[in-house]
């Protein structure tokens, strides 16, 4: 789906009860819902998440998915 009405943009990919991911500029939203996910660069920093696990990295810290953190 996608919209274009009054200089807003609205668009959603994926199934509507499943991974999927929405957004829209009039309402400030962007909304990804995935069980698995990965945001970045894993040499360098990233978000990741699956198995109900999430992992932070950056050029200062680290959390590791067992929950340990580095800095």
């Amino acid at each position: 789906m996608f919209q274009a009405v009054n200089d807003a943009v609205k668009f959603q990919v994926g199934k509507e009860n499943g991974a999927h991911l929405k957004f829209s500029s009039g309402d400030n939203l962007m909304y990804i819902s995935s069980s698995n996910f990965f945001l970045g660069n894993s040499s360098t920093n990233f978000i990741s998440g699956s198995n109900n696990n999430i992992e932070i990295s950056s050029s200062n810290f680290h959390l590791s998915a067992a929950g340990n953190v580095s800095m």
